[in-house]
């Protein structure tokens, strides 16, 4: 499972940044860092239990303040059962649960809302927009999509 300070991929080497190490990003086929975090319901989800022999996809997106997030997020919301179906899906962002809870509520989204408040999950898989706090929602970054493979194998 993903340790804080750990490389996401321990096969890939280690860049520097100065004087701290500098994950590499994820490329296809590398192994999707396991993880452990809160849900929109208080609930703690664990990738590796949660996947259930699917396919996943991790929507990272940058706050529930965030309009253009909130309409991608519907559009995934819109699929529903069909994309329930075929894979395991998460949306993860640095909002608390609370917040999540309410941005599902009001959303409509009927996928787990992960809560990564200190971002380390958004760092390990290379998410930039995740690893800053959102100063203007109206500018934010939208979803960032990563999508594994039933092995938790990245495809794209």
């Amino acid at each position: 499972m993903f340790q804080p300070g750990q490389h996401p991929n321990p096969a890939r080497p280690q860049g520097q940044a100065q004087d701290r190490p500098q994950a590499q990003p994820l490329a296809p086929g590398d192994f999707l860092p396991d993880f452990q975090l809160p849900d929109h319901l208080g609930r703690s989800s664990v990738l590796a239990t949660q996947m259930l022999g699917k396919p996943v996809v991790l929507l990272f997106y940058p706050g529930n303040a965030a309009p253009a997030a909130q309409q991608q997020l519907k559009r995934f919301a819109a699929l529903g059962q069909e994309l329930e179906e075929a894979a395991q899906v998460f949306a993860i962002t640095a909002d608390p649960p609370e917040a999540n809870a309410k941005a599902a509520s009001l959303t409509g989204f009927p996928f787990q809302i992960l809560c990564d408040g200190n971002r380390q999950l958004a760092a390990a898989y290379r998410v930039e927009h995740n690893l800053q706090p959102v100063s203007d929602p109206l500018a934010a970054a939208a979803v960032t999509c990563v999508i594994g493979d039933r092995n938790r194998r990245l495809v794209r």
